[in-house]
This record gives C-alpha cells, sequence and structure tokens, in this order.
C-alpha cells in the first residue's frame, strides 16, 4: 500500500503541488556515480544527500503495465551531447544500484527537503545501457539507462540439458541423472529425503 505523509496529503488534499524527481546511482560497492534532480537547484535532503541540478536528467520513463504482469524496463534518460558517459558506458553500468525519488514542492513552490516528505518509486539495479543518437539539425545524444523490473522475470524460463555429466559438475554428489539414458528398462527412483 502507498502511504503518503501527512504534509504531502495536505498538499495534494489543496489541489496545488509541484513535483521533481531525485535519482541515486550508486556503484556495487556504493560509491556514488551519479546524484541528480530535474529540480533547477541543487537538492540537499534531511538525510545530507546532495542532488546535483545539473540539468542532465532527461526523462524518467517507467514500466507501462499493459498485461497482468508487466514486463518492460525502467529507464532513465541523460542528455550527453558530448558524450562525457561514454568512458564509464564502455567500463559497464550493469548492476549499478538505482535509485529514484520524487519529491514535492510546498504551496510557494520551495522544495521540501525532509526525506519523509519524498515519495519512494524505483529501487532497483542497471541491467542495460547505451546511447540514443539522433542526427537531425539540432540532433541529441541521450544515454539510456535500462534498469531491471522487478516483475520481468516470471514467466523467463531458462531450459537446461540435464545429463548425468551435467549434474556431476554441479554436484559431486547428486546422482539423480545417473540412469536418466538407461533405454526402456524399468527404473525405480528414490525421491525426496533419504
Amino acid at each position: 500500500m502507498i502511504t503518503l505523509s501527512s504534509t504531502i496529503q495536505s498538499l495534494m488534499s489543496g489541489g496545488f503541488f509541484g513535483y521533481f524527481y531525485l535519482v541515486d546511482i550508486k556503484d556495487v560497492n556504493g560509491v556514488v556515480w551519479k546524484r541528480v534532480t530535474s529540480h533547477s537547484h541543487n537538492i540537499t535532503l534531511s538525510d545530507s544527500r546532495t542532488f546535483v541540478a545539473d540539468g542532465t536528467l532527461m526523462n524518467i520513463d517507467p514500466p507501462q503495465v499493459s498485461a497482468t504482469v508487466g514486463k518492460d524496463e525502467y529507464k532513465i534518460l541523460f542528455a550527453d551531447p558530448t558524450f562525457l558517459q561514454g568512458a564509464q558506458v564502455d567500463l559497464g553500468l550493469v548492476g549499478y544500484l538505482v535509485e529514484v525519488r520524487m519529491g514535492f514542492l510546498d504551496i510557494d513552490s520551495t522544495p521540501i527537503t525532509d526525506i519523509d516528505n519524498t515519495f519512494f518509486v524505483y529501487a532497483g539495479r542497471i541491467s542495460g545501457s547505451g546511447y540514443i543518437i539522433k542526427t537531425e539539425v539540432l540532433g541529441e545524444a541521450l544515454l539510456q539507462l535500462s534498469c531491471s523490473n522487478p516483475m520481468g522475470d516470471l514467466d523467463f524460463k531458462k531450459f537446461i540439458y540435464l545429463s548425468k555429466d551435467f549434474i556431476r559438475g554441479r554436484n559431486p554428489n547428486d546422482a539423480c541423472c545417473d540412469s536418466i539414458y538407461n533405454g526402456s528398462q524399468a527404473v525405480s527412483l528414490k525421491w525426496g529425503k533419504a
């Protein structure tokens, strides 16, 4: 169930509220790679994290649920016209941790910086990265990060070829496939705990 703080509920019930995104990306060791906001000014939350308003955060594209289980990826787009992030993309961003929050503006358009008054949108890992390059007159270069969808693998099937050698390679004491190719003779198998 989605719970919102009383501050955010009162803003929404008043009919006026603005919002902005906060994106925090860290490598697998917890070192910050990018911490940006879609707001026009830097935002420092009550937990001391500062999100930079560098103008590169272009779009947050959550998965579109069109069936019982959505399989789309969570996508984040950054402007990168000079390909400054290219080296990092080449080294690999797969596995980096991503957290997306939504922050709100109060009635006089001041950001509410209390972490309890932000809305947690997404947490996961980067599953792919690449550039979207448009070569029109003005052109644009966007760094696209594809993030894992928590519902994406529910219907994934991975087929394995069972054989005695395959199973023994995984566990030398597992004998479940020792008699799998015995031909048409009757085989009595014991299943369950011994």
